[in-house]
């Protein structure tokens, strides 16, 4: 905690806890046991095309944006190839206990700063002394942003699914409504979805990722004016500038930031607030045919543990409209949820 609050006081859009969540990277990376599984060949393959991709397809290599979002990227891909391969079920129950008690301590912060009590900020000064950043009130709790708080609150909550006690979970829901966060709210309900009704039998996995599928498409098709707070017309505007190679090999890291496109009302886009579409403009449509072999097996195949396919379900829809993997506190949980579930078959078994 001294640490995280010292990095974080001079922290005004997120770049400081990205930067420190490299340094946790590659201490888990190190401390994590030995090999458990082999990364399957579709994952290397485009693990290799991504950093191979991230070294040569940099539209302008001076470009601070450029060269900040390659390093996170490499971070992330080098971490779930390490953690794919090692983790274990020990480590899975530490990452459950985790999850909950870093849902709580949030929900705390974001139900206090609701009430006009910056709570988060009167701890990190007790270490590190008076901030110079203070932050707006609001329910943001530690992260800054009502959407970063509600998508934290949503994929921390569904490790309650599986606990034995459930009660924190109706007060971690109450923070995430404080948010308002559309997007959150939305994820955590149907990451409950995907845990009961894969349970029950009432849906397969398949059908719950066409339906999600489906769903975007018909949200976005429908061109609601000014539709996901200027997203949609932000969105239009990008496929409007993707050319062959665009669509191929996509344009590197940093190229949207640099765009720095224009919403409706003046704003300035430095986001796609869509996951699939950062993929899609780092790596074009190449890696998700990559990936695709290797997802679809996942598709078809049983789950052992059900809470980290839930997590990664809803981050899987929480992507469709806010930048999820372009905030480290809810990249780590989706990047860990993912190498859980995807390798859940592939070695060890998870359940014991």
């Amino acid at each position: 905690m001294p640490l995280y609050t010292r990095v974080t006081q001079y922290d005004f859009n997120r770049t400081s806890k990205d930067n420190l969540l490299i340094f946790i990277f590659g201490v888990l990376s190190f401390l994590l046991t030995s090999k458990k599984r082999n990364l399957p060949k579709w994952f290397l393959l485009a693990s290799f095309y991504a950093i191979i991709s991230l070294v040569l397809n940099q539209w302008n290599v001076l470009s601070i944006n450029v060269m900040i979002q390659s390093f996170y990227a490499l971070s992330g891909i080098v971490f779930f190839m390490s953690f794919y391969e090692k983790h274990d079920g020990m480590s899975i129950n530490f990452i459950l206990y985790g999850m909950r008690i870093g849902a709580v301590i949030q929900a705390i912060l974001v139900i206090a700063s609701n009430f006009n009590f910056n709570l988060y900020f009167y701890i990190t000064e007790f270490f590190t002394g008076p901030m110079q950043y203070k932050g707006s009130l609001g329910a943001i709790g530690s992260l800054g942003n009502t959407n970063l708080s509600g998508s934290y609150l949503a994929l921390t909550a569904l490790s309650f699914l599986n606990a034995r006690r459930k009660w924190p979970l109706f007060f971690i829901l109450y923070a995430l409504f404080l948010t308002k966060s559309y997007m959150g709210i939305g994820a955590f309900f149907a990451g409950v979805s995907y845990f009961y009704f894969t349970e029950i039998g009432l849906l397969k996995k398949w059908e719950m990722y066409s339906g999600a599928i489906f769903s975007m498409f018909f949200i976005y098709s429908l061109r609601v004016k000014n539709g996901g707070s200027g997203r949609f017309d932000a969105w239009d505007s990008l496929f409007a500038k993707v050319d062959f190679s665009h669509f191929l090999f996509g344009k590197g890291p940093g190229w949207f930031a640099d765009r720095q496109m224009k919403l409706f009302n003046g704003e300035v886009l430095i986001q796609e607030h869509n996951s699939f579409l950062t993929a899609f403009n780092f790596f074009g449509v190449i890696i998700f045919l990559l990936l695709s072999p290797a997802f679809l097996k996942f598709i078809k195949q049983s789950d052992k543990n059900k809470i980290f396919p839930a997590i990664m379900f809803a981050g899987f829809c929480n992507s469709f409209g806010h930048f999820t993997l372009h905030q480290s506190t809810v990249a780590v949980i989706l990047i860990v949820a993912s190498a859980i579930s995807l390798g859940e078959t592939n070695g060890i078994n998870l359940d014991r």
